[in-house]
């Protein structure tokens, strides 16, 4: 028997689809509205992802249960580069400050850890396998 999470639990979900949302909306889509490059890299790539991550966020505002996939997605990412890559930084050296302030960003997400229902995602993916 699958356990829903609270109303209060869900609604905390819905602040984070918020945050999400707003923060992409803020950092992200105007790179992507107004951009000055001609050229496509690895970066425009990434903005595009993240302002997609930004959009899906705002459904997760109505379904916060049936998104939670994509709250667990900017856990991971953000997690592995945390330790893959801010980690060995930070044991090596001081960061300058664009890497300071992809390091916050990412710290910042690691406040949705306690708040994702873990046991009912791990629940909802194992009952529907396909």
């Amino acid at each position: 028997m699958m356990i829903e999470p609270t109303k209060l639990r869900t609604n905390l979900l819905r602040l984070l689809y918020l945050v999400m949302a707003m923060g992409l909306a803020v950092t992200v889509w105007p790179a992507i509205l107004i951009h000055q490059t001609e050229q496509v890299h690895a970066a425009t790539g990434a903005q595009s992802m993240m302002a997609a991550m930004g959009a899906l966020a705002v459904i997760g505002l109505w379904f916060p249960l049936r998104m939670l996939l994509l709250l667990v997605f900017e856990v991971f990412w953000k997690l592995i580069f945390l330790l893959s890559f801010a980690l060995p930084l930070l044991l090596n050296g001081e960061p300058d400050s664009a890497s300071w302030e992809n390091i916050w960003a990412c710290l910042i997400a690691m406040a949705f850890i306690p708040i994702i229902p873990w046991r009912y995602w791990l629940q909802s993916i194992s009952k529907n396998p396909s």
